[in-house]
């Protein structure tokens, strides 16, 4: 008797329960199931976000360096000698190497 009814029921709802199976395997199970892809796509957004911020920070820096650069000479002459070793024609130079 128990039995009649369970086939009953799945010959009743046959197709509503093949649309619920169906569902339930695309939104949860396989490797493009729609909530591990949002996983994925949300993970890849907050690397996205702190890109951003960094090289927001980057563009702030270098429009400051633009700025001063454009601004004071000191600045300018600074960075010629600290980072392309340029001096004066009078001027020595002494370059210090660190001791290994």
């Amino acid at each position: 008797m128990n039995k009649e009814k369970i086939i009953d029921f799945f010959s009743r709802y046959k197709y509503l329960i093949l649309i619920i199976f169906f569902i339930i395997i695309t939104c949860f199970v396989g490797e493009n199931s729609l909530f591990i892809r949002r996983a994925a796509q949300q993970r890849e957004i907050r690397e996205l976000q702190r890109e951003i911020r960094r090289l927001d920070a980057m563009i702030e820096l270098n429009n400051r360096l633009l700025n001063s650069l454009e601004q004071d000479s000191y600045v300018k002459e600074q960075i010629a000698r600290e980072r392309y070793k340029m001096h004066a024609p009078d001027e020595e130079i002494f370059l210090e190497t660190p001791a290994k």
